[in-house]
Protein backbone atom coordinates (compact mmCIF):
# COMPACT_ATOMS: atom_id res chain seq x y z
CA UNK A 1 0.00 0.00 0.00
CA UNK A 2 1.38 3.40 -1.04
CA UNK A 3 1.09 6.77 0.63
CA UNK A 4 -0.34 9.87 -1.05
CA UNK A 5 1.90 11.16 -3.81
CA UNK A 6 2.71 14.89 -4.03
CA UNK A 7 2.39 14.54 -7.82
CA UNK A 8 -1.33 14.17 -7.28
CA UNK A 9 -1.44 17.93 -6.62
CA UNK A 10 -2.35 20.04 -9.65
CA UNK A 11 0.64 22.39 -9.89
CA UNK A 12 -1.25 24.71 -12.27
CA UNK A 13 -3.38 25.72 -9.36
CA UNK A 14 -2.15 27.61 -6.33
CA UNK A 15 -0.79 25.25 -3.68
CA UNK A 16 -3.38 24.63 -1.05
CA UNK A 17 -1.38 24.61 2.17
CA UNK A 18 -4.20 22.79 3.93
CA UNK A 19 -4.16 20.09 1.24
CA UNK A 20 -0.37 19.75 1.54
CA UNK A 21 -0.63 19.48 5.30
CA UNK A 22 -3.29 16.78 5.00
CA UNK A 23 -1.09 14.81 2.60
CA UNK A 24 1.87 15.06 4.96
CA UNK A 25 -0.23 13.99 7.92
CA UNK A 26 -1.72 11.06 6.02
CA UNK A 27 1.71 9.92 4.91
CA UNK A 28 3.05 10.17 8.45
CA UNK A 29 0.04 8.20 9.73
CA UNK A 30 0.57 5.62 7.02
CA UNK A 31 4.26 5.27 7.91
CA UNK A 32 3.30 4.87 11.56
CA UNK A 33 0.76 2.19 10.64
CA UNK A 34 3.37 0.38 8.52
CA UNK A 35 5.90 0.55 11.35
CA UNK A 36 3.31 -0.83 13.77
CA UNK A 37 2.34 -3.59 11.34
CA UNK A 38 5.98 -4.58 10.80
CA UNK A 39 6.52 -4.71 14.56
CA UNK A 40 3.51 -7.02 14.91
CA UNK A 41 4.71 -9.27 12.07
CA UNK A 42 8.32 -9.38 13.30
CA UNK A 43 7.23 -10.36 16.79
CA UNK A 44 4.85 -13.06 15.60
CA UNK A 45 5.91 -16.53 16.69
CA UNK A 46 5.24 -18.06 13.28
CA UNK A 47 7.32 -17.31 10.17
CA UNK A 48 5.45 -14.89 7.89
CA UNK A 49 6.33 -13.79 4.36
CA UNK A 50 4.88 -11.85 1.43
CA UNK A 51 5.59 -12.78 -2.21
CA UNK A 52 5.02 -10.94 -5.45
CA UNK A 53 3.55 -12.40 -8.66
CA UNK A 54 6.91 -14.01 -9.53
CA UNK A 55 6.94 -15.86 -6.18
CA UNK A 56 9.79 -13.63 -5.03
CA UNK A 57 9.82 -12.65 -1.37
CA UNK A 58 9.32 -8.95 -0.74
CA UNK A 59 8.78 -9.16 3.02
CA UNK A 60 9.87 -11.66 5.67
CA UNK A 61 9.63 -11.43 9.43
CA UNK A 62 12.28 -12.30 12.02
CA UNK A 63 10.84 -15.78 12.67
CA UNK A 64 11.12 -16.56 8.97
CA UNK A 65 14.77 -15.53 8.89
CA UNK A 66 15.50 -17.52 12.03
CA UNK A 67 13.96 -20.65 10.51
CA UNK A 68 16.16 -20.38 7.44
CA UNK A 69 19.16 -19.03 9.37
CA UNK A 70 19.51 -16.11 7.01
CA UNK A 71 19.47 -12.31 7.02
CA UNK A 72 16.54 -10.43 5.49
CA UNK A 73 18.78 -8.88 2.87
CA UNK A 74 19.71 -12.38 1.66
CA UNK A 75 16.14 -13.55 1.20
CA UNK A 76 14.37 -10.48 -0.19
CA UNK A 77 13.93 -10.74 -3.97
CA UNK A 78 14.43 -14.52 -4.00
CA UNK A 79 12.11 -17.53 -4.16
CA UNK A 80 12.15 -20.55 -1.90
CA UNK A 81 12.32 -22.94 -4.85
CA UNK A 82 15.93 -23.91 -4.17
CA UNK A 83 14.88 -25.04 -0.69
CA UNK A 84 12.35 -27.50 -2.10
CA UNK A 85 13.37 -30.94 -3.49
CA UNK A 86 13.71 -30.69 -7.29
CA UNK A 87 10.88 -33.11 -7.92
CA UNK A 88 8.55 -30.83 -5.91
CA UNK A 89 9.57 -27.46 -7.36
CA UNK A 90 6.95 -27.34 -10.13
CA UNK A 91 4.25 -28.22 -7.61
CA UNK A 92 5.61 -25.42 -5.39
CA UNK A 93 5.12 -22.80 -8.16
CA UNK A 94 1.81 -24.32 -9.24
CA UNK A 95 0.32 -23.68 -5.81
CA UNK A 96 1.49 -20.05 -5.92
CA UNK A 97 -0.10 -19.60 -9.36
CA UNK A 98 -3.38 -21.11 -8.18
CA UNK A 99 -3.53 -18.85 -5.13
CA UNK A 100 -2.85 -15.77 -7.26
CA UNK A 101 -5.38 -16.83 -9.90
CA UNK A 102 -8.41 -17.91 -7.88
CA UNK A 103 -7.76 -16.28 -4.51
CA UNK A 104 -8.63 -19.45 -2.61
CA UNK A 105 -6.57 -19.94 0.53
CA UNK A 106 -4.24 -22.93 0.22
CA UNK A 107 -2.75 -24.97 3.05
CA UNK A 108 -0.20 -27.61 2.14
CA UNK A 109 2.56 -29.68 3.69
CA UNK A 110 6.04 -29.17 2.28
CA UNK A 111 9.56 -30.41 2.91
CA UNK A 112 12.29 -27.76 2.87
CA UNK A 113 16.07 -28.14 2.95
CA UNK A 114 17.86 -25.56 5.07
CA UNK A 115 21.33 -24.10 4.51
CA UNK A 116 23.11 -26.72 6.60
CA UNK A 117 21.36 -29.59 4.82
CA UNK A 118 18.79 -30.07 7.59
CA UNK A 119 15.31 -30.84 6.34
CA UNK A 120 12.14 -29.47 7.88
CA UNK A 121 8.53 -30.45 7.37
CA UNK A 122 6.28 -27.42 7.34
CA UNK A 123 2.65 -26.52 6.79
CA UNK A 124 2.28 -23.32 4.77
CA UNK A 125 -0.96 -21.38 4.50
CA UNK A 126 -1.00 -19.01 1.50
CA UNK A 127 -3.58 -16.29 0.86
CA UNK A 128 -3.94 -13.82 -2.01
CA UNK A 129 -3.93 -10.12 -1.25
CA UNK A 130 -4.82 -7.36 -3.78
CA UNK A 131 -3.79 -3.85 -2.83
CA UNK A 132 -5.54 -0.59 -3.72
CA UNK A 133 -3.62 -0.40 -7.00
CA UNK A 134 -4.61 -3.89 -8.18
CA UNK A 135 -1.27 -5.52 -7.44
CA UNK A 136 -1.49 -9.21 -6.46
CA UNK A 137 0.55 -10.66 -3.60
CA UNK A 138 0.77 -13.89 -1.64
CA UNK A 139 0.76 -13.69 2.15
CA UNK A 140 2.13 -16.85 3.73
CA UNK A 141 2.28 -18.21 7.27
CA UNK A 142 4.52 -21.19 8.07
CA UNK A 143 4.07 -23.72 10.85
CA UNK A 144 7.05 -25.97 11.60
CA UNK A 145 5.79 -29.54 12.21
CA UNK A 146 9.16 -31.30 12.00
CA UNK A 147 9.11 -32.49 15.60
CA UNK A 148 5.47 -33.54 15.34
CA UNK A 149 6.30 -35.61 12.24
CA UNK A 150 9.20 -37.26 14.05
CA UNK A 151 6.91 -38.10 16.96
CA UNK A 152 4.27 -39.52 14.60
CA UNK A 153 6.92 -41.69 12.96
CA UNK A 154 8.16 -42.90 16.34
CA UNK A 155 4.63 -43.71 17.49
CA UNK A 156 3.93 -45.59 14.26
CA UNK A 157 7.15 -47.55 14.66
CA UNK A 158 6.18 -48.41 18.22
CA UNK A 159 2.76 -49.52 17.04
CA UNK A 160 4.36 -51.78 14.42
CA UNK A 161 7.35 -53.01 16.40
CA UNK A 162 7.78 -55.59 19.12
CA UNK A 163 8.82 -53.60 22.20
CA UNK A 164 11.52 -56.06 23.27
CA UNK A 165 13.23 -57.25 20.10
CA UNK A 166 12.63 -54.35 17.73
CA UNK A 167 11.32 -56.62 14.94
CA UNK A 168 7.80 -56.52 13.49
CA UNK A 169 5.10 -57.40 15.97
CA UNK A 170 2.42 -59.93 15.08
CA UNK A 171 -0.01 -57.36 13.67
CA UNK A 172 2.58 -55.73 11.42
CA UNK A 173 4.01 -59.08 10.32
CA UNK A 174 0.55 -60.29 9.28
CA UNK A 175 -0.06 -57.03 7.40
CA UNK A 176 3.23 -57.26 5.46
CA UNK A 177 2.84 -61.01 4.88
CA UNK A 178 -0.64 -60.50 3.45
CA UNK A 179 0.67 -57.95 0.94
CA UNK A 180 3.62 -60.16 -0.01
CA UNK A 181 1.40 -63.22 -0.45
CA UNK A 182 -0.98 -61.23 -2.64
CA UNK A 183 1.98 -60.14 -4.79
CA UNK A 184 3.34 -63.69 -5.03
CA UNK A 185 -0.06 -65.08 -6.02
CA UNK A 186 -0.61 -62.39 -8.65
CA UNK A 187 2.77 -62.89 -10.33
CA UNK A 188 3.04 -66.61 -9.55
CA UNK A 189 6.26 -66.14 -7.56
CA UNK A 190 7.68 -68.55 -5.01
CA UNK A 191 7.09 -67.68 -1.37
CA UNK A 192 8.05 -69.56 1.79
CA UNK A 193 7.44 -69.23 5.51
CA UNK A 194 9.64 -70.22 8.45
CA UNK A 195 8.16 -70.73 11.90
CA UNK A 196 10.83 -70.73 14.60
CA UNK A 197 10.52 -71.53 18.30
CA UNK A 198 13.19 -71.47 21.02
CA UNK A 199 13.65 -74.92 22.51
CA UNK A 200 13.02 -75.26 26.27
CA UNK A 201 12.61 -71.51 26.64
CA UNK A 202 10.75 -71.98 29.92
CA UNK A 203 13.84 -73.67 31.34
CA UNK A 204 15.92 -70.60 30.45
CA UNK A 205 13.49 -68.35 32.33
CA UNK A 206 13.32 -70.71 35.30
CA UNK A 207 17.08 -71.18 35.54
CA UNK A 208 18.36 -67.70 34.71
CA UNK A 209 15.33 -65.46 35.22
CA UNK A 210 12.98 -63.64 32.86
CA UNK A 211 15.45 -60.83 32.20
CA UNK A 212 17.89 -63.39 30.86
CA UNK A 213 15.09 -64.79 28.72
CA UNK A 214 14.53 -61.29 27.30
CA UNK A 215 18.24 -61.08 26.38
CA UNK A 216 17.98 -64.43 24.58
CA UNK A 217 14.98 -63.20 22.58
CA UNK A 218 16.84 -60.02 21.62
CA UNK A 219 20.00 -61.89 20.60
CA UNK A 220 17.97 -64.32 18.50
CA UNK A 221 16.29 -61.41 16.71
CA UNK A 222 19.66 -59.75 16.04
CA UNK A 223 21.09 -62.97 14.63
CA UNK A 224 18.11 -63.46 12.32
CA UNK A 225 18.17 -59.86 11.07
CA UNK A 226 21.87 -60.12 10.24
CA UNK A 227 21.44 -63.35 8.32
CA UNK A 228 18.32 -62.84 6.23
CA UNK A 229 17.90 -60.69 3.14
CA UNK A 230 16.72 -57.10 3.28
CA UNK A 231 13.37 -57.97 1.68
CA UNK A 232 12.72 -60.92 4.01
CA UNK A 233 10.14 -60.18 6.71
CA UNK A 234 10.84 -61.11 10.32
CA UNK A 235 8.28 -60.92 13.09
CA UNK A 236 7.80 -61.99 16.67
CA UNK A 237 4.35 -63.56 16.63
CA UNK A 238 4.29 -65.13 20.08
CA UNK A 239 6.23 -65.33 23.33
CA UNK A 240 9.29 -67.20 21.99
CA UNK A 241 7.92 -67.82 18.52
CA UNK A 242 9.16 -66.02 15.42
CA UNK A 243 8.14 -66.11 11.77
CA UNK A 244 10.21 -65.27 8.71
CA UNK A 245 8.61 -64.73 5.31
CA UNK A 246 10.94 -65.42 2.37
CA UNK A 247 9.74 -63.81 -0.89
CA UNK A 248 10.77 -65.47 -4.17
CA UNK A 249 12.08 -68.51 -2.29
CA UNK A 250 11.13 -72.08 -3.13
CA UNK A 251 10.76 -74.81 -0.52
CA UNK A 252 14.24 -76.25 -1.13
CA UNK A 253 15.96 -72.90 -0.70
CA UNK A 254 13.80 -72.09 2.31
CA UNK A 255 14.94 -75.31 3.98
CA UNK A 256 18.55 -74.29 3.34
CA UNK A 257 17.92 -70.88 4.92
CA UNK A 258 16.27 -72.51 7.92
CA UNK A 259 19.12 -75.01 8.36
CA UNK A 260 21.73 -72.25 8.19
CA UNK A 261 19.86 -70.25 10.83
CA UNK A 262 19.49 -73.33 13.04
CA UNK A 263 23.24 -73.99 12.94
CA UNK A 264 24.05 -70.33 13.53
CA UNK A 265 21.81 -70.14 16.60
CA UNK A 266 23.08 -73.46 17.93
CA UNK A 267 26.58 -71.95 18.04
CA UNK A 268 25.38 -68.65 19.49
CA UNK A 269 26.56 -67.85 23.01
CA UNK A 270 24.68 -65.33 25.11
CA UNK A 271 26.56 -63.73 28.02
CA UNK A 272 24.39 -62.50 30.83
CA UNK A 273 24.82 -60.98 34.29
CA UNK A 274 28.00 -59.05 33.37
CA UNK A 275 29.40 -62.10 31.63
CA UNK A 276 29.19 -64.39 34.65
CA UNK A 277 26.32 -66.39 33.14
CA UNK A 278 26.55 -68.12 29.79
CA UNK A 279 23.44 -69.26 27.93
CA UNK A 280 23.36 -71.51 24.90
CA UNK A 281 20.10 -72.43 23.24
CA UNK A 282 18.67 -74.03 20.10
CA UNK A 283 15.62 -73.54 17.92
CA UNK A 284 13.20 -75.75 16.05
CA UNK A 285 12.00 -74.52 12.65
CA UNK A 286 9.04 -75.44 10.48
CA UNK A 287 9.01 -74.59 6.77
CA UNK A 288 6.09 -74.21 4.36
CA UNK A 289 5.72 -72.80 0.85
CA UNK A 290 2.91 -71.42 -1.28
CA UNK A 291 1.39 -74.00 -3.62
CA UNK A 292 -1.85 -74.29 -5.55
CA UNK A 293 -3.43 -75.81 -2.44
CA UNK A 294 -1.72 -73.44 0.02
CA UNK A 295 -2.52 -69.94 -1.21
CA UNK A 296 -3.98 -68.30 1.90
CA UNK A 297 -1.88 -66.78 4.68
CA UNK A 298 -3.75 -68.63 7.42
CA UNK A 299 -3.15 -71.92 5.61
CA UNK A 300 0.53 -71.14 5.07
CA UNK A 301 0.97 -70.33 8.76
CA UNK A 302 -0.91 -73.47 9.75
CA UNK A 303 1.29 -75.71 7.58
CA UNK A 304 4.49 -74.07 8.86
CA UNK A 305 3.23 -74.42 12.43
CA UNK A 306 2.51 -78.13 11.93
CA UNK A 307 6.04 -78.58 10.57
CA UNK A 308 7.42 -76.74 13.62
CA UNK A 309 5.64 -79.08 16.04
CA UNK A 310 6.88 -82.02 14.01
CA UNK A 311 10.44 -80.74 14.54
CA UNK A 312 9.79 -80.50 18.29
CA UNK A 313 8.26 -83.97 18.47
CA UNK A 314 11.27 -85.41 16.62
CA UNK A 315 13.67 -84.14 19.28
CA UNK A 316 13.99 -80.36 18.69
CA UNK A 317 16.96 -78.43 17.26
CA UNK A 318 16.00 -79.40 13.71
CA UNK A 319 14.19 -78.26 10.60
CA UNK A 320 11.05 -79.93 9.26
CA UNK A 321 8.89 -79.11 6.26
Amino acid sequence: MRGLDLSEIDLKKPIDRQQLLEIQLENEALRADQKFLRAVIDNAGEPIFVKDKQSKIILANDSFCQMFDTAKKDVIGKTLAEKVPKNEQEHFFKIDRQVLADGIQNTCEETLTLNGGETKTIITTKTRYIDAYGEHYIIGVIRDITERKKLETQLKEKADTDYLTGVNNRRKFMELATLELSRATRYKNDLSMLMMDIDFFKNINDLHGHMAGDVVLSKLSEACLKNVRENDILGRIGGEEFAILLPQTCIENAIDVAENLRKLIQNLTVYYNNGSSVINFTVSIGVASVTAKVSKLEKLLHIADKALYKAKENGRNQVCS
